[in-house]
């Protein structure tokens, strides 16, 4: 299956119905979205661009769109033939895989990749400034640009009487994510966390020496040398203290089981459970006065 030409990221199937140029304008003015009536999910919007590609009847569309992919076949310069005279001189054509008849949660549900369509629709928008807003059959009529149904197409020339994509469609939803293609929202440009570690630690461009001290050997230690060292240590500190408190809450649940199985009674060797209790205790004390060093040494040496 060959790439699109026009957006090559997406495959191409010409169809056997369609016409070079446009008449009039030269350009579309409308996006148009359809719905094929037949089945949603994968495989459906390749399946509707081969049957374009054989099919007789002179029908033919610019984008079909499925659970997981979008397939062009005409490009939007170019007129396909898919609703009827004024529709097809003005429009660019989106076959959305599904049936008017679907409730808006089936829309919604996933069958089909509605923010795969709002993405190539907000394409075409931007190459042919085209606002994304849902065209009144008055606007339509006016020659307004904007984005409208095949129904809105039908009203507004009485050259089809198509109804689709039906009256559920979640135009609010699919708009909002048209605009969203069209206005990302804008990247935060506060630098992380290790952004900002990155730039102290590579203070004046000096590379980190192995210790923290200017000697004949050491060239370029500078105070950024000993800060990465420093947070080096701080790091490895807090990475000590964080195993402990693992290690001490461990232990601490045996004590708690150990103690219920004394409480309970039955066979167990008191005097054995007694020394179990004994070590494990003197070990939590072990531990637990390593953490408190180490914090210790962390607040003398950062004024915690």
């Amino acid at each position: 299956m060959a790439q699109s030409p026009e957006f090559p990221e997406l495959k191409f199937v010409k169809p056997r119905s369609w016409k070079s140029g446009r008449a009039r304008s030269g350009q579309p003015t409308i996006i148009v979205i359809h719905d094929t009536e037949g089945s949603e999910g994968r495989d459906a919007a390749e399946n509707g661009a081969a049957y374009d590609a054989r099919r007789t009847d002179g029908v033919s569309t610019h984008f079909f769109v499925d659970a997981d992919s979008c397939v062009q076949c005409v490009l939007t310069k170019d007129t396909a033939h898919h609703a009827k005279s004024e529709g097809n001189i003005r429009g660019i054509g989106f076959e959305l895989c599904g049936r008017a008849s679907q409730t808006q949660a089936q829309w919604l549900d996933g069958g089909l990749d509605l923010r795969l369509a709002a993405k190539y629709v907000a394409k075409c928008c931007r190459k042919w400034n085209i606002p994304a807003r849902k065209l009144t059959v008055a606007q339509l009529r006016a020659g307004e640009k904007g984005i409208c149904a095949h129904d809105d197409v039908s009203k507004a020339w009485h050259q089809t009487d198509h109804t689709d994509p039906g009256r559920n469609f979640p135009w609010t939803q699919f708009l909002a994510m048209v605009q969203a293609e069209l206005n990302p929202p804008e990247e935060d440009d506060m630098p992380t966390a290790k952004e900002i570690a990155q730039a102290v630690w590579n203070t004046d461009n000096i590379v980190p020496a192995p210790w923290p001290v200017r000697t004949d050997d050491n060239p370029y230690w500078a105070p950024g040398t000993s800060m990465h060292h420093g947070l080096g240590h701080a790091i490895e500190a807090n990475r000590r203290i964080a195993e402990l408190a693992v290690k001490v809450d461990g232990m601490v649940t045996i004590i708690a089981t150990l103690a219920d199985a004394l409480k309970a009674g039955g066979s167990l060797d008191t005097a054995a459970v007694l020394a179990k209790l004994d070590g494990l205790a003197k070990q939590v004390a072990q531990l637990s006065a390593e953490r408190d060093e180490l914090n210790r040494k962390l607040a003398a040496a950062y004024g915690a």
